[in-house]
């Protein structure tokens, strides 16, 4: 080999080191972005399950509410029902009540009124008026 064929292959050489250098180089650079780019990807991975398992346990918490608000509608709708009926047996006493009342009084108006007649027939039957005028007693 000539010297010229060395130099040219020791600075091909070279060449070639410092090419495979900057190639080296580019590949940490390409594997340290894509390591970064693996945990930005890893990160909203884990924040989005942690998201999914909120909104679970927050569903679950609702639905627990839900089927609570069910059971106190159900609870509420049989006492109003039975609070109806409660009325509708109250109502019933009380009318009648008010109708022995209504019946009592008027009866007791009626006796009297009956009672004063009877009283006023009787003294004009048992005592006879002494004179001749009409209606003096």
């Amino acid at each position: 080999m000539s010297k010229i064929q060395i130099i040219l292959a020791i600075v091909l050489t070279a060449f070639f080191s410092v090419s495979q250098a900057k190639d080296v180089t580019a590949q940490q650079a390409g594997v340290e972005y894509h390591r970064q780019e693996f945990e930005k990807a890893d990160a909203e991975y884990k924040a989005n399950l942690k998201e999914v398992e909120d909104s679970k346990k927050l569903l679950e918490e609702r639905k627990k509410q839900y089927d609570d608000q069910v059971k106190q509608l159900a609870s509420d709708r049989k006492k109003t029902e039975l609070s109806k009926q409660h009325l509708q047996e109250a109502t019933v006493k009380y009318n009648k009540a008010q109708a022995i009342q209504n019946f009592q009084a008027w009866h007791s108006i009626h006796c009297r009124i009956t009672c004063r007649i009877v009283y006023l027939v009787d003294l004009v039957i048992s005592h006879p008026c002494q004179t001749d005028q009409p209606h003096c007693c």
